[in-house]
């Protein structure tokens, strides 16, 4: 992929296939913001809309309408650069909180391989993952966190609060004693206006400016664009990719 010692040039490559054989010496020094956008187009796995009445928009978890989604899976299902994003988050909250962690945890299932990557930068560190409830609960129920062991918590997106809590709350309820959180969370894509968790600052790789609106004010709604709920399922009408 590149002459010896020579750093690749991310901005080149084309195609996904080619995007797979990226090493994490081809990335020394980490990967650009404008890097990381790029990765994530070739992967199909950011969309915006338009502003075309006919293209469709999103429907979001807390019932409003958005006019982006960001589907980091699409991009972690490839090793090699789920590896990099994780090499470089964790530069990033090392300098936030230089100490050693007993646990990452990542929720069900989305931010799973993310924070196993991530995990496996810090020496010692054990990992695991939230596992859904039907009901929509991140459940805690196969490992006891003892009380001086500090875990950090690790998603793929944050995009409101949501799945932050649930994950908390899960670890805490299925727990017999206090857990001891890191006073740092990490996350790959940040596309929220909130900046803290708990009082812990939420640290991120990328962040998007992507508006939100309740579904009463949202004038794509208004103008007739079909609103689609569970965008990673209907990817394909979403993008226009059929």
């Amino acid at each position: 992929m590149h002459p010896e010692n020579k750093r690749a040039n991310i901005l080149a490559i084309n195609s996904v296939e080619a995007l797979k054989y990226l090493t994490l010496k081809d990335t020394e020094g980490g990967l650009t913001l404008e890097e990381i956008d790029h990765i994530f187009k070739l992967c199909d796995a950011i969309w915006f809309h338009s502003g075309d009445r006919n293209q469709p928009h999103v429907a979001t978890r807390g019932g409003g309408c958005s006019a982006g989604y960001v589907d980091a899976l699409r991009v972690l299902i490839y090793t090699n650069i789920c590896r990099m994003f994780a090499r470089d988050l964790h530069k990033k909250l090392i300098q936030a909180f230089p100490s050693a962690v007993d646990w990452a945890i990542g929720s069900a299932h989305a931010a799973a391989t993310f924070s196993h990557s991530v995990a496996c930068l810090y020496p010692g560190a054990k990992h695991d993952f939230t596992e859904k409830s039907p009901d929509g609960r991140q459940l805690w129920q196969r490992f006891q966190i003892q009380p001086h062991e500090i875990v950090l918590q690790i998603e793929e997106t944050i995009t409101a609060l949501t799945t932050l809590k649930l994950v908390r709350e899960g670890i805490r309820e299925g727990n017999f004693s206090p857990v001891n959180f890191a006073p740092v969370v990490g996350t790959l894509v940040h596309r929220s206006g909130i900046y803290e968790f708990e009082s812990a600052p939420i640290i991120y790789l990328r962040h998007y400016d992507i508006e939100t609106w309740s579904q009463d004010e949202c004038y794509l709604c208004k103008m007739g664009s079909e609103r689609l709920e569970d965008p990673k399922k209907n990817w394909a009408k979403l993008t226009g990719k059929y």
